[in-house]
């Protein structure tokens, strides 16, 4: 049999590169062959293809694509091609002579059923790779991944099951099955195949046998007799099924199979037959196909899933496509950090959370862009139409003007249309004919419409300009006849082509209509659509009877009611460019733009705008514009610790009760609170302010009052890093979603409720809450601030790269970083720099917040402690380089004359906030204290830990714990108390997930020969296996290659017994080299040796030496010096990681979460 394949470049290639396109002659024999290579196939998810070259191969010059059609000279020989969601992978078949690898994602084969969405190019690049990391389709898998993995602990405990994963091509489902594999793959034996779409050969049970042989390939078993092509299969079934029973007898076993839908029918009979099997036997089977709905009418997999579904250990999980969030998780992966909110909307919009999709719309994006381009990527729109390119060409002209249309659409419509157009009125069949083929498919008020939204973008956008015209105007016309029955999208969807046709006048009229139908069925977000075309019409038709004032208003009104700020921004702007003869409108419009620019990032708290709407207003006292605009300047006033503000706020409240106009009165009464808590201390009245602005914003239906009133209540209640802080908030974010307020609102809260909760340990909830936060866009100040959490979390649980990518994002989102109050841009950017290593970054962006003018930045209290945290390692580096300390220390006293006490973030301290305070006042002081390397600082970090672990902040509790071990280690005396201390530590960082401090714990441990569990015994980090010479450690600058194999082996906590034993020498020799080394590094135990070459042996650590090296120090300039928050030079101290290898403590497991109280809250919600 021979068959062509096109053979293009592959779409996760790391790098671009020139790829020719080649076209390349499958002969598959008698099926042996084919049946020797899919042995090697290691994952589904791996392709491999093999090329014997016989004849000549043509290539296109510098890897340009030929087209489609165009001759090409193929080559003879043999490939294999297969796959969904490929990722890379080099197999290389040794039998074939002349064997070249290529790297393969993808193919454009065809099943003989529906097709769906099906990858539809092959692309292959001529240079040997490796596997890849895990692919970014896992992103939102959590659930699905959890229910595979469930399947295989029954099996490892020694009930045998069946799950079936289903789903659409390119949803994901082989990279679930591959990782799966990966994590399992220690505790089981892996066997993985799956099922190819031949067309004219049968090889029976060809995805088993792949998966056998290549089993056996890697561990040199003997496997069952299968069989070749044109066999039967009768006797295979019941001897593979003794096989396995015998190799379950030894180890848990999982078969995975994948595309069961291209298996054939003796694949299905033996799945069958191992199903029916022992049920107590240690098997896990994983399949994946897709979604039954794609295949033909008769396809053998629907009678055997109906037979299946019958059996009591088989299963189904559906994969469905990725959330939002899961897109976004997603594209970070793939593009190396976190996309812009505005082009996860466009991708989601687009791709509709199909991971394969999501791949081919973004791999070659950069990772700042903002919007997708105009032209959607060749490989993607190749990949949505490989079902179109197998219908007749009457059948694909019907799908190109359904594509025009826009929308789903009954068979009468598009006769109506075809037949205005000069296309065949009887689209009956040509219909039947595009859904047999998958590529429309039915809905059930019987319109008909692509399977895919980019289907029909991607044909729309092959129509020519003048066609596209026409064929909009014949749908306005047909669809004006169904406005009356069909409601508001009818109405929409005549103005839209109207629009679309260039019929300024018609799409004018209609497009007002259409707003006018969505306002009565409360479409706030359509009528936002229409009503802004609206405005763009407005200057092109002749003599509207509505001012662009009115239009603009309009506008302003419904962007407010769907939480769209940036909009309504725009329009409050365009507003006030306009001449306003109402001095209280425009007074209003102003106190409203100060809170738009306040929420988007454009500038914090201005004075300007409100201070002239009071101004405007003030010729009527008694108005609500004139009650709005005092409530807003006091507001303003507070934020820049203005006292006036308080008067301000009290006048406010009189005269919006004067007013009795509910839509000041919320403003009023959250500035009188925010006034009282932030200089009165809080209390009841600010509370109960607090609940009546609550009631009034609800009246007034005001979402943006509504949130800022309830962190300044949840302000007045409790302290943000206090557990009861997030009571009143969680219940005010509930009410709020109850009530229907826009996502924007909702999400805020959610982000101001993870940040609380961070603070105070719950991290679980906390992730919950971004999740919800960044499910859709809350907003920039809602963005920012769950994107500052999202990066303290990541950071602590050693997720660098993640954290780093976050705070990169929440900077790109707002102008004002430093000065902008309501946020912890400083001392994120702090904890950040610390757990990358870049100290001077840390100290700098700590002390930019301790600099900036006016009151404390939020979680002002922790800036102080990072500083001295950083300065102190500082101190360490330089005593491990041997340098000079002066100039640290000098520093250090410096920062403690200028600032002797953490800063309090505003108003007089509560009682559980000034016992946080001390805390941290500790730690700030107890830093010095190891800066200077004091061996009694043991007890200090000890006090420092109780005080925190009682105040609820158990990032520093755990922080300091482990301080606290390590100090007392350094002393033979207070090895009791260090090892009580080192196992608390490692139970308050578990119970955090807080990774890099977990790492450095159990170095410790393992170098001082302490067992991390309370039971007598070796400790758990240390392998009982039989000693041998392991690591050795170069780093240290000044020392011999035996000394270096010794210290190896002290860091691994061996004893000098078992390190003569190791290295065939006396323990004499050993004390010997032990002393060499403690006097050539300076050190004076054991435990400061080894805790000395963990810093050194660290990534992006500089070479360390004995006192006297040279060319250690630090920057000495001011140039070369890192700004705040940006990684610098990676300079090892101890305990602080270095990028890729979250081995530390230091991405600040001892930093707690932002402090919210005593600040003028969070201020407006975004």
């Amino acid at each position: 049999m021979r068959a062509l394949r096109d053979v293009r470049r592959c779409p996760d290639s790391p790098a671009g590169g020139h790829v020719a396109t080649e076209q390349l002659a499958v002969d598959l024999g008698d099926g042996a062959l084919l049946v020797g290579l899919v042995d090697r196939l290691g994952r589904r998810d791996q392709v491999g293809v093999w090329v014997r070259r016989t004849g000549r191969r043509r290539q296109s010059q510098h890897g340009q694509r030929r087209r489609a059609g165009r001759s090409r000279e193929p080559c003879q020989g043999t490939v294999l091609v297969h796959g969904d969601l490929p990722s890379a992978h080099e197999v290389v078949d040794p039998t074939l002579p002349n064997a070249h690898p290529y790297k393969h994602r993808g193919s454009r084969l065809r099943s003989g059923g529906r097709g769906g969405l099906s990858p539809a190019v092959s692309r292959c690049e001529t240079e040997p790779v490796s596997v890849g990391a895990e692919h970014p389709a896992l992103a939102g898998r959590d659930v699905e991944l959890a229910q595979l993995l469930e399947v295989v602990d029954d099996a490892a405990a020694g009930r045998s099951g069946m799950r079936l994963l289903v789903g659409a091509p390119g949803i994901g489902k082989t990279a679930l099955l591959s990782e799966v594999c990966r994590l399992t793959s220690a505790r089981a034996e892996i066997m993985m195949g799956a099922g190819l779409p031949l067309t004219s050969l049968s090889v029976p049970l060809l995805p088993i046998a792949a998966a056998v042989r290549r089993w056996a390939s890697s561990t040199g078993a003997p496997v069952p007799t299968l069989p070749q092509p044109g066999q039967s299969t009768d006797h295979v079934v019941v001897e593979f099924d003794s096989w396995l029973d015998r190799l379950c007898a030894r180890r848990p076993v999982l078969l995975a199979v994948d595309d069961l839908h291209w298996a054939d029918q003796s694949t299905l009979d033996l799945l069958t037959y191992v199903l029916a099997g022992p049920p107590e036997r240690p098997l896990a089977v994983l399949l994946a196909s897709r979604d039954l709905t794609l295949l033909r009418d008769g396809h053998p997999l629907h009678r055997w899933l109906a037979d299946s579904a019958r059996m009591p250990r088989f299963s189904q999980t559906p994969v469905g496509p990725l959330d939002r969030l899961g897109t976004a998780n997603q594209m970070a992966a793939i593009l190396g950090g976190p996309a812009r909110e505005s082009l996860v909307d466009d991708v989601y919009s687009h791709t509709r959370g199909n991971a394969y999709l999501t791949r081919l719309i973004v791999e070659h994006l950069p990772l700042d862009a903002h919007r997708l381009p105009a032209e959607l990527p060749t490989t993607l729109r190749e990949a949505v139409l490989q079902p179109w390119h197998d219908m007749t060409p009457a059948a694909r002209e019907l799908t190109r003007l359904l594509a025009v249309g826009a929308a789903p659409l009954p068979a009468a419509v598009l006769s109506t249309v075809s037949a205005a157009v000069g296309l065949p009125d009887d689209v009956v069949p040509l219909l039947h004919e595009a859904v047999a083929a998958g590529l429309l498919e039915v809905h059930a008020s019987g319109a008909y419409w692509f399977r895919h939204p980019l289907q029909a973008e991607v044909l729309e956008s092959g129509v020519l300009p003048e066609e596209r015209r026409a064929w909009h105007t014949a749908f306005a016309t047909a669809l004006e006849a169904r406005t009356t029955s069909h409601g508001v999208r009818a109405v929409a969807a005549v103005a839209d082509h109207h629009f679309r046709a260039g019929n300024d006048e018609l799409a004018y009229r209609w497009a007002l209509r259409a707003a006018r139908a969505a306002a009565d069925a409360h479409g706030t977000a359509e009528m936002l659509r229409l009503l802004r075309r609206a405005v763009v019409l407005h200057r092109r038709v002749h003599d509207p009877p509505e001012s662009r004032v009115e239009l603009l208003q309009q506008v302003r009104s419904a962007a407010e009611r769907v939480g769209r700020q940036e909009e309504e921004l725009t329009a409050v702007d365009q507003l006030l460019a306009e001449p306003l003869d109402d001095p209280l409108a425009a007074a209003a419009l102003r106190v409203r733009r100060m809170n738009l620019r306040h929420s988007t990032g454009r500038k914090f708290a201005g004075l300007d705008d409100v201070r002239e709407a009071v101004r405007l207003s003030a010729p009527w006292p008694h108005s609500w514009q004139y009650a709005y605009a005092l409530a807003e300047l006091a507001h303003a006033e507070i934020w820049h610790d203005d006292l006036a503000g308080d008067a301000h706020a009290e006048a406010a409240v009189e005269a919006a009760r004067v007013a009795d106009d509910r839509r000041a009165l919320p403003y009023a009464l959250a500035a009188r609170s925010m006034a009282r808590t932030m200089w009165g201390g809080g209390g009841p009245p600010a509370r109960d302010w607090a609940d009546e602005a609550i009631d009034a914003a609800v009246d007034a239906q005001d979402w943006w009052a509504f949130s800022h009133v309830a962190l300044w209540e949840a302000n007045a209640v409790a302290a943000g890093s206090e557990p009861a802080y997030t009571v009143p908030l969680r219940a005010r974010r509930r009410q709020l979603a109850a009530l229907g307020a826009p996502h924007t609102y909702v999400g805020f809260l959610c982000a101001a409720e993870a940040s609380s909760l961070l603070t105070v340990g719950r991290w679980q909830e906390c992730q919950e809450n971004l999740r919800v936060a960044l499910g859709s866009s809350p907003g920039p100040m809602g963005e920012v601030t769950a994107r500052l959490t999202a990066a303290l979390l990541a950071t602590r649980q050693g997720r660098l790269p993640e954290g780093q990518g976050h705070l990169h994002r929440a900077e790109e989102l707002y102008e004002e970083r430093s000065g902008y109050l309501a946020f912890e841009f400083d001392a994120s950017r702090a904890e950040v720099a610390l757990a990358a290593g870049n100290l001077e970054g840390a100290v700098a962006a700590a002390l930019t917040g301790v600099s900036t003018p006016g009151p404390p930045p939020t979680r002002a209290e922790w800036l102080l402690p990072l500083a001295a945290r950083a300065l102190a390692d500082l101190a360490q580096e330089h005593r491990d380089h041997g340098t000079a300390l002066t100039e640290t220390f000098d520093r250090l006293r410096e920062l403690r004359r200028a600032h002797p006490a953490v800063l309090q973030d505003g108003g007089s301290a509560a009682p559980w906030y000034a016992q946080q305070l001390a805390a941290l006042q500790a730690m700030y002081d107890v830093e010095w204290l190891r800066a200077q390397a004091d061996p009694g600082a043991g007890p200090a970090w000890a006090e420092v830990a109780e005080r925190c672990a009682a105040v609820s902040l158990p990032w520093d509790a755990a922080y300091a714990a482990c301080r606290a071990a390590e100090a007392y280690l350094t002393d033979r005396r207070g090895r009791a108390r260090g090892t009580a201390w080192l196992r608390r530590a490692h139970e308050m960082a578990s119970d955090l997930s807080a990774v890099p401090l977990l790492t450095e714990l159990e170095d410790l441990a393992r170098t001082a020969r302490i067992s991390l569990s309370a039971v007598p015994g070796p400790s758990r980090d240390r392998d009982d296996k039989p000693v041998s010479a392991g690591h050795a450690f170069s780093a240290l600058a000044g020392i011999t290659a035996r000394e270096q194999e010794v210290l190896g082996l002290v860091v691994a906590g061996r004893t000098y017994g078992e390190i003569a034993r190791a290295l065939s020498i006396s323990e004499k020799t050993v004390s010997v080299h032990i002393s060499h080394l403690l006097q050539k590094t300076g050190t004076a135990s054991r435990l400061e040796l080894a805790r000395l070459a963990q810093r050194a042996e660290r990534p992006g650590s500089e070479q360390a030496g004995h006192p006297g090296s040279e060319g250690l120090g630090q920057p000495s300039d001011e140039a070369g010096r890192p700004g705040p928050g940006r990684p610098g030079p990676e300079r090892p101290s101890p305990g602080r990681p270095s990028p890729g290898r979250p081995g530390t403590d230091r991405p600040g497991p001892g930093r707690p979460g932002p402090e919210r109280t005593r600040r003028p809250g969070r201020g407006p919600p975004g």
